[in-house]
């Protein structure tokens, strides 16, 4: 879970929502620590993100219709970690994805094959409507 926060926290920080880690950690980690939940379902994601203030909705597809979703996007992955997409090219023979999975320090640029790998049809849009309070946001 604490992996899956951080990302979230980067999410928000994209949208200029800057929030202290240590916070967001005691707010929505309470069993983080306890190692029972290897991995956040989406609707806990999704909650997360409608109390930091963020209208969410769930979309499922294609990779093909991502292309037509403003990034970044929170995405959970194959095997139930979450991903934050920021670019994907998905002209000729060999796409791009620009990612940063939950527990990596830094994004990192795949073959949409890899991606393709990883998607599991899903991604969230959200977009700021309300900041949550004892936080700082600018739009």
């Amino acid at each position: 879970m604490q992996s899956t926060l951080q990302l979230i926290g980067l999410y928000a920080k994209l949208h200029h929502l800057h929030l202290n880690s240590a916070q967001l950690t005691h707010q929505f980690g309470g069993y983080a620590n306890q190692g029972a939940v290897p991995h956040v379902a989406t609707g806990e994601v999704l909650r997360i993100l409608q109390q930091l203030g963020f209208d969410t909705k769930l979309r499922r597809g294609t990779v093909k219709a991502i292309s037509q979703v403003t990034l970044p996007a929170l995405m959970p992955t194959r095997d139930g970690s979450w991903m934050l997409v920021g670019k994907l090219d998905i002209t000729g023979p060999n796409g791009t994805v620009v990612l940063q999975q939950a527990g990596d320090s830094s994004p990192r640029q795949i073959t949409l094959a890899e991606f393709d790998a990883l998607f599991a049809d899903e991604w969230i849009i959200a977009r700021m409507v309300d900041a949550m309070p004892g936080t700082t946001a600018s739009q």
